[in-house]
């Protein structure tokens, strides 16, 4: 189960850009064709969060459609996985969105006086 390493690389991203401050929330970005499933992050995250800055955080994923653009007629499409063809029938084509595995920003508690 790789979502296990990858949560604990999140955490120790979001551990380090706090330096020291509790953490409310951590707003992540999971494409579509990524293959990450969000859930196993979901579940993992929890796990390896505990004793660090982001223990007790919100993890908020925002899950991001897949589309591309097909490399023979230049049509912007989406897909449901790398397998999915262009409605030309061409199977030749450049992932634009869906492959995203981003920290994209955290929320800090705020600080005691």
């Amino acid at each position: 189960m790789h979502e296990l390493s990858i949560a604990q690389g999140i955490v120790t991203v979001v551990d380090e850009a706090a330096r020291g401050r509790r953490i409310a929330c951590v707003n992540v970005e999971i494409g579509a064709v990524s293959g990450v499933a969000p859930d196993a992050i979901a579940f993992s995250f929890d796990l390896v969060a505990e004793g660090t800055c982001a223990e007790g955080a919100r993890l908020n994923i925002i899950e991001i459609p897949a589309t591309a653009r097909c490399e023979d007629c230049g049509l912007e499409f989406p897909i449901t996985d790398l397998f999915t063809a262009c409605s030309c029938g061409s199977f030749r084509k450049t992932l634009l969105r869906g492959g995203e595995l981003n920290v994209r920003s955290i929320e800090l508690e705020p600080q005691e006086r």
